[in-house]
Parts: C-alpha cells; sequence; structure tokens
C-alpha cells in the first residue's frame, strides 16, 4: 500500500513539475511578446516622426524656393521694397520647421516612453499571472499528495483489521475445534467404558477402487466388530 502511495506521489510530483515548467516558459514567452510589441511600437513611432519631417521638409523647401524665384522675377527696385519681407517670411518658415521638428520629436518621446511604460506594466502583469499559476500548482499538488496519503492510510489501516480479524477468527476456529475434538473422544471414551469393549477401532470411508489400499472392517447395527480383514489377505 505504501510504496503504491510512494510511486502515486512520484507521478503527482512529475506533473507538477511539467507544469511549473510549462508555467515558467509562459512567462517567457509572455515578456518576449511585450518586448517585441514595445520595440514596434517604438519603431513606427520613429518611422512615423522622421516621414512628417521629411514631408514637412520638403513642404518648407517648396516654399522658400517660391519665395526666392518670387525675389528672382522682380525688378532691381521690386527687390529692394519686398527683400526684407521675404527675408522674414523664409526665416518664419525656418522657424516654423524647427519647432515643427521639436514637436515631432516630444511626440515621438512620448510615445517611446509610453510603450516602455506598458512593457514594464505588461511585465508586471505576467509576474503575477505566474506566481499565481504557480501557487495554484503547487496547492494542488500539496492537497492531491495529502489526500494520496491519507487513502494510504486508511486503506492500510482497514488491510491491518481484515488481517486481525482473520487471525482472531482462525484462533476462535482453532479453539472451537479443539473443544469439538475433545468433547468427540469423550463420546468415544464413554462408549468404550459402557460396551466394555477390548478396544477401540478409527475407520475411514473409502471408495471401492481404494479399498485394496486398505484392511476392511465389518461392524454390526452397534457398531461392534464382527469381521475384519487386513490389507493384502
Amino acid at each position: 500500500i505504501y510504496e503504491e502511495r510512494d510511486k502515486n506521489i512520484e507521478n503527482l510530483k512529475r506533473t507538477r513539475d511539467s507544469h511549473l515548467d510549462r508555467n515558467r516558459n509562459n512567462l517567457q514567452t509572455q515578456n518576449e511578446l511585450a518586448l517585441n510589441k514595445k520595440k514596434s511600437e517604438s519603431e513606427a513611432a520613429k518611422e512615423s516622426m522622421n516621414s512628417n519631417i521629411e514631408r514637412h521638409t520638403k513642404e518648407m523647401s517648396d516654399s522658400i524656393s517660391n519665395l526666392r524665384e518670387e525675389l528672382e522675377g522682380m525688378t532691381k527696385n521690386e527687390k529692394f521694397l519686398n527683400y526684407n519681407r521675404i527675408s522674414k517670411e523664409i526665416e518664419k518658415l525656418k522657424e516654423k520647421q524647427g519647432e515643427y521638428v521639436n514637436n515631432q520629436y516630444s511626440e515621438y518621446k512620448k510615445q517611446v516612453e509610453g510603450a516602455s511604460e506598458n512593457y514594464v506594466k505588461k511585465k508586471s502583469s505576467n509576474r503575477d499571472e505566474h506566481d499565481t499559476t504557480k501557487s495554484n500548482i503547487n496547492a494542488e499538488y500539496q492537497s492531491k499528495v495529502a489526500a494520496e496519503r491519507k487513502s494510504a492510510d486508511s486503506k492500510y489501516a482497514s488491510e491491518l483489521e481484515t488481517i486481525r480479524s482473520d487471525a482472531k477468527y482462525l484462533k476462535t476456529d482453532s479453539s472451537k475445534k479443539k473443544k469439538e475434538e475433545s468433547a468427540s473422544w469423550d463420546t468415544a471414551l464413554a462408549k468404550f467404558k459402557a460396551n466394555n469393549a477390548d478396544l477401540t477401532v478409527a475407520v475411514l470411508n473409502v471408495t471401492k477402487e481404494e479399498a485394496s489400499r486398505f484392511g476392511i472392517m465389518t461392524v454390526d447395527n452397534e457398531k461392534k466388530i464382527i469381521k475384519n480383514k487386513s490389507r493384502g489377505e
């Protein structure tokens, strides 16, 4: 019973260890997915920033080129009158470009920081889920081990009680048999004395086929020997 118990507990342990390994692997996989998502979001934010800056830079360059072409197409007198205005407009375009680039970079940093924060939160959530699952696996293992031990103890106690009961029965039966044998002997001795017999012979009924192996004794209705034929006669 206890060898079977230990074998079952060992199987439970192997099952528990397998579940714990799977839980650890799942944690690693979930963290890798979270990391890949963070990298993907950061790369997407970077590509978006670069694309927006490139587009805006082209638009600014086109506007500056148009202003310069406008200035080049003017007469000398018109250039003198409009040079300061066009120069200021070009400077404003460059300033706006600088502001736009700064805003795009700030937005990019914000998105990257958000992706990093989400990654940290996801890792923490994964760890909490892993720890909860691990605790449940160990608790289930301990519960099953306790149940296995309790079942084995119950079986052992039951088997022990059966063995003790059988032993008691055998002892009682043996004592009873001895009493019956004693009573039978007393009866035979009483008949021996009552009949004033010379001797008492114990006999055994056998089949005709086996009769040749034994002597044959004939008795009357009162069990008195009237004829005896020994084996071989």
